[in-house]
């Protein structure tokens, strides 16, 4: 079977090698070896290894290190706006360090796999409704991890709770809750799922708030702190 992997982020490794992190079809998330003279197919490179890049991939069956070495790659699509897009690249970015610093499970998982597959490919081919992406993205991603918001909203029970996962009352003093604002935006992308077709009409600030605000949900159910440092930048892209 062959071996895709969708590219998370890239440390430089010695003189002219990478540490590629990524999460692959057959073996979940996991960390690979890129060495600077990697076969490569239609002249690839390794600039080509840009997050959320997809490759196709053939590891060397010698043991030389811990990690896995990558001695054939080639690139699965052709994500030129991503690449070189400075808005499309930067959520690329953001979505990478999401992944990367939250998806705590290292097994592969087929779902999962197709549906990071499927969001890279609308991004890439996205016009219309580039700056919902990374908020409506956050929110489907939560399925994966396990803890999807309940779409449980009601004229009284109109603000989202952080620890029940669910919308409740404001009345509700123990609470930890989103602000109106968010708790609106979680709604609207509720219920129109992964459908981008209208747009949610953010504001800079509104964006981020709301985005800072699922990083505390995840935060919450996943007991850590997540410092996605990349979200400023993305931030200031927008502004």
């Amino acid at each position: 079977m062959k071996l895709q992997i969708i590219v998370l982020n890239t440390v430089k490794f010695r003189d002219s090698g990478l540490i590629l992190n990524g999460y692959s079809n057959l073996f979940g998330r996991q960390g690979f070896i890129v060495y600077g003279g990697v076969r490569t197919k239609k002249n690839n490179t390794l600039s080509q290894l840009h997050p959320l890049s997809i490759i196709d991939a053939e590891l060397s069956s010698t043991k030389k290190s811990k990690l896995p070495v990558i001695k054939e790659f080639s690139a699965s699509y052709n994500l030129i706006n991503i690449r070189t897009g400075i808005i499309k690249n930067s959520i690329s970015v953001f979505i990478g360090e999401l992944i990367y610093k939250t998806l705590r499970e290292i097994e592969p998982d087929r779902e999962l796999f197709s549906f990071l597959v499927n969001a890279i490919i609308r991004l890439e081919q996205e016009k219309n409704n580039v700056p919902d992406f990374h908020p409506r993205f956050i929110v489907n991603y939560c399925k994966h991890l396990g803890y999807l918001p309940e779409k449980n909203f009601t004229p009284s029970n109109n603000l989202f709770e952080i620890q029940s996962g669910g919308f409740s009352s404001p009345d509700k003093i123990s609470g930890i809750f989103f602000s109106l604002g968010s708790s609106t935006i979680l709604l609207k992308i509720l219920e129109t799922e992964e459908q981008i077709s209208n747009p949610l009409l953010l504001s800079g600030e509104s964006r981020f708030t709301f985005i800072s605000d699922m990083i505390r949900y995840i935060e919450y159910h996943q007991g850590v702190d997540i410092k996605i440092k990349s979200l400023k930048v993305l931030h200031e892209v927008f502004e």
